[in-house]
This record gives structure tokens, sequence and C-alpha cells, in this order.
């Protein structure tokens, strides 16, 4: 399969970049999501999402990228009936990054269940099933203002929050559910284990980058993509942009 542009990711950029080439009258294109929405979270849209001016592929994922003889590169892309090789001229990365959870936040404790980022909150309320009862949600986002605003609108809900950047969290405790977290004031040096159901919580993101690692893409020590202010990377004719991407200085 020969395309001219593949677009990797149906979010916002990924969306946004589609539109722009097909109002320049580049109708050769290809747009790849991973999960079987666009443009947005599953707690944002519709999942049947509207027609849209180009193709996109659904529950599809782009598995490795390399660069081919001609000076275009090869993805090859798995979904439903397998693997598709497609050869294209141009790529546009649009695949946003995921929430830093707390294992990689490096906060001790035991592992219970009941503990989630926000948007992993926000997809169960979606799916109708509440996360807990007695939450404890740090609020450190857009995603966990918004679970916090959810969750107080269920009456059953008694919900809890701090400010990340007021508190340092101790340690997790609970077993086989969360049932306790540790938490210290920053400006007092006070403690508090405070009693939940559900610990909700993240601190930064880590980019979906994975699938370039082996191609020669300048990237940051944590993964994320460098581009110019255009969105362009060292590498001709691949451009990044959102949450996967960070610019030079």
């Amino acid at each position: 399969m020969k395309l001219k542009t593949v677009i990797i990711g149906a979010g916002y950029y990924g969306l946004k970049k589609a539109y722009e080439n097909i109002k320049q009258g580049e109708n050769d294109l290809l747009v790849i999501e991973f999960d079987q929405i666009a443009g947005g979270e599953p707690w944002q849209q519709n999942r049947k999402s509207a027609e849209y001016p180009f193709e996109i592929w659904f529950k599809s994922t782009v598995i490795d990228m390399s660069q081919d003889n001609e000076g275009g590169y090869i993805l090859k892309v798995q979904h439903k009936d397998g693997i598709t090789e497609i050869s294209t001229q141009f790529v546009i990365i649009t695949t946003g990054a995921v929430e830093k959870p707390r294992s990689l936040n490096m906060i001790p404790g035991d592992r219970p269940g009941g503990e989630m980022t926000p948007k992993l909150a926000l997809s169960l309320l979606a799916k109708k099933y509440i996360p807990g009862y007695k939450p404890l949600v740090f609020i450190d986002n857009e995603a966990s203002q918004e679970i916090t605003n959810q969750l107080t609108k269920i009456q059953e809900c008694h919900v809890r929050t701090l400010p990340q950047n007021k508190v340092d969290i101790l340690s997790v405790h609970g077993s086989p559910r969360v049932n306790q977290v540790l938490v210290k004031y920053k400006e007092t040096n006070e403690t508090e284990a405070i009693e939940c159901d559900a610990f909700i919580y993240s601190h930064g993101i880590v980019p979906n980058t994975k699938f370039i690692q082996e191609l020669n893409l300048e990237l940051t020590d944590e993964n994320f993509i460098l581009t110019n202010a255009e969105g362009a990377t060292n590498l001709n004719g691949v451009y990044a942009f959102g949450d996967c991407s960070v610019r030079k200085k």
C-alpha cells in the first residue's frame, strides 16, 4: 500500500493536520488511530464518530517505522485483519502521551486495587462504573479536576481532594484494595493518614513513542520527539505535534 501522507493519531492535532492537508488539496492520506474514537478522550466524544473527509483506520497500531531506500518511510500497521505494510513520503506523528502513574513516580507502599490515574477513572465513569465511594483525588491536571467534578455529582460519593503541589505522598496502603494514603504537607511538615477506597493520581506524562525507538529520530532523554517551531524533526518528511513532542531550545 502506497500513500503520500500518513498521520499517526486521531486526536486534536491529528485531525487538525488531516483537515489542513485536505484544505490544501492533499487527499492521498490516511489517519491511523489505536482507539475506536477520534477527536478526544472517551468521556468527551461520542464513540459513533462523525464521517470525515479522509480515511481513518480505527483500532490500529503502528508497530514499526523504518526508512526506505527512496527517502520515504515504511510503516507496519497492526489491525483486526492482520498487519499491513504502508509506504509513505510524509509521516505526521500526533500520538500524544499517557499519564505518569504512581509506579513511575516511585511512591512506596502496597500495590492494592483501587489506585488509578484520572483518565482511567474517567473512562470507568463513562462505562457507568464508579471508581470509588470514598475516593482521594490529587489535583494536578485537567483530567484530575474533571474526575473530581464528575464524582462530586454522585450523591453516594464522598470525595477528598488535595493539590498535588502542596503535599508529598509518603506511601499507599491496603490489601486487596487501597484503604489509606499517608501524606505530608509541605508548608507545615505535618503528616496525615487519609482513609479512602480509591487513590486517583498522576504526575507528569510519558510520550507514546515506543514504535519509533529504532528510528534515527532525535528524542529527549524522556523519549519526547524534538521538533522545530514548524513541527519538523531531524528526519526529512517526519513531523510531530502535541504532547508526544517538545520544541528544541
